[in-house]
């Protein structure tokens, strides 16, 4: 009977095992980066919305509350496609308003002269 409790402490505690790893890696994820998030207003209750003056992050909202997060390293958000991308290919609109393409995107648009 003993072998039974432990087999069965063993089975839960490998069961339990991701969930626990999961939850405790989640915060680092969710990340609130100085900008005023209460100020932010939802578009919809739902959806990835672009994060105000920085393209490397983004803001998730969930029944209308928001949600700051970073994109990888190296990574910008991309609205459109609504994930992180290479800066090149993301579309990223910076605060002035022009599009942030990257300097190899902008070179092959150049026309010959």
């Amino acid at each position: 009977m003993r072998f039974a409790h432990a087999l069965a402490l063993s089975t839960a505690g490998l069961l339990l095992g991701p969930v626990l790893t999961l939850v405790a890696a989640s915060p680092a994820l969710a990340q609130d980066t100085g900008f005023e998030i209460a100020a932010f207003n939802c578009p919809e209750p739902d959806g990835l919305f672009a994060y105000p003056g920085d393209v490397t992050k983004y803001v998730e909202c969930s029944n209308n509350v928001p949600t700051v997060h970073s994109c990888p390293s190296g990574l910008n958000w991309n609205q459109k496609g609504q994930y992180c991308d290479w800066p090149a290919d993301a579309g990223a609109v910076a605060d002035h308003g022009e599009t942030v393409i990257g300097a190899q995107r902008a070179r092959a648009l150049q026309r010959p002269s």
